[in-house]
């Protein structure tokens, strides 16, 4: 699935897989997780629940690419 441009500054986004666990403690082992996140300003999209990662590529892809659409102000010519 194709990503859409960062929301905040436009840039390319991608998929990454990484170790979500805080204190990268070797007792607890690797927890690693799934996101969509902006190569250019760093921009991560955590999913709905306790910040953990998406289950798959697509959902994160399919998260990241769910906007509200952005109306833009009407423009008078004139001024």
């Amino acid at each position: 699935m194709e990503l859409k441009p960062c929301p905040f500054c436009g840039g390319d986004a991608e998929i990454v897989e990484r170790d979500v666990e805080p204190q990268q403690d070797s007792w607890y082992g690797k927890t690693l997780a799934i996101f969509a996140k902006c190569k250019t300003c760093g921009a991560c999209l955590f999913d709905d629940y306790f910040h953990d990662g998406f289950g798959t590529n697509d959902a994160a892809a399919a998260a990241w690419n769910r906007r509200t659409p952005v109306e833009m102000p009407s423009v008078d010519p004139s001024l």
